[in-house]
């Protein structure tokens, strides 16, 4: 029985560190690459830096009270003729009043859309449809703050903008980088009330809640400065325990070109190329919602921390220039 519960034991332990490894392939990725470093100029392995997660300003801050609006109207006849009554009522319902903010923006934009339908029909009283359009005013003011609560403040898009973990090649970025697009759609004067009824705001929720892009793509880029910083200080401090020049031996030199080349060359470079292509895919996904956060005046740095990255990449790159130029040699001519 003993054995059993052994094996059974060891079996979980097993999964749980593949599953950690799966994971965090790129963790020790980069881990991987700063040991081997060190190892081969002699030096201890530094710290593996402090894992900062990406969060976002709480609902609170962000959410924006919209007042609700009455309409007096809703015995007319005319208004269960034209569709409104109906909507009003099934957004009254017992299962209306607990919509999500997806389900919400749908309903502001089907009713606007009724609303428009209304209006023409010309059997409303002068009274009735001067409160129509009353309602009609205010709502159309109202409809960008809606679209601004679900795109700052909604569960999913909490999820999509939160990040915590590297983010991986798999990563459905075109599928969210169209519903963000889309959703900001519905604040463009070009597209009548008709259509974006017709873009159901509602189909969108899913891929933005689970397939988390932006936020991880910002964990990840974050992340790569720190272990490249990290790396950076390696080499440079430490780049004179190299012997260079002739009738030197230059054994720890191809080792570290080995390391150059197996690991940054072939591995965490194409990974950097693939987080940068992917902060351009989603540069406009991005700008909007740094000016959503702007002007609430909150942030979300994804830019910033772009900026950063690509100067950290500069500086990982110029250090191993650096110790290449000092030995006089290139990369290629030290393979072996």
């Amino acid at each position: 029985m003993k054995k059993w519960v052994a094996r059974g034991i060891s079996l979980a332990i097993g999964l749980m560190t593949s599953g950690c490894l799966w994971q965090d392939e790129h963790e020790a990725m980069f881990n991987d690459y700063q040991d081997r470093i060190s190892n081969v100029l002699g030096v201890e392995n530094s710290t593996a830096p402090d894992i900062q997660l990406i969060t976002i300003p709480s609902k609170r801050k962000v959410h924006h009270e919209i007042p609700p609006v009455t309409l007096g109207l809703l015995e007319s006849y005319q208004l269960r003729r034209c569709g409104l009554f109906q909507l009003i009522a099934e957004k009254n319902s017992q299962l209306g009043k607990v919509q999500d903010q997806f389900h919400h923006l749908d309903y502001e934009t089907r009713l606007l859309n009724t609303l428009e339908r209304c209006l023409v029909d010309e059997t409303f009283s002068l009274k009735e449809r001067q409160e129509l359009e009353s309602v009609q005013k205010t709502k159309q003011s109202h409809y960008p703050l809606h679209v601004r609560n679900l795109l700052v403040s909604s569960k999913a898009m909490s999820a999509q903008l939160s990040g915590s973990a590297w983010l991986s090649n798999s990563s459905a970025t075109s599928s969210v980088m169209h519903a963000i697009d889309s959703i900001a759609l519905l604040t463009s004067s070009s597209l009548s009330w008709q259509e974006k009824s017709t873009l159901n705001v509602k189909q969108y929720q899913e891929v933005l809640e689970k397939s988390k892009v932006i936020g991880d793509l910002y964990y990840s880029k974050q992340r790569a400065v720190q272990w490249l910083d990290l790396t950076t200080e390696t080499i440079r401090n430490n780049s004179k325990l190299v012997p260079c020049g002739k009738n030197r031996d230059t054994t720890k030199l191809k080792y570290l070109n080995n390391v150059f080349q197996l690991y940054y060359v072939e591995q965490v470079q194409p990974y950097l190329a693939y987080l940068n292509k992917t902060h351009h895919e989603l540069k406009d996904a991005s700008t909007l919602i740094n000016t959503l956060f702007i002007e609430l005046n909150e942030s979300y740095p994804n830019d910033t921390i772009h900026q950063q990255f690509k100067q950290a990449s500069k500086r990982h790159v110029k250090a191993w220039q650096t110790l290449f130029k000092r030995c006089d040699v290139s990369p290629a001519a030290l393979k072996s």
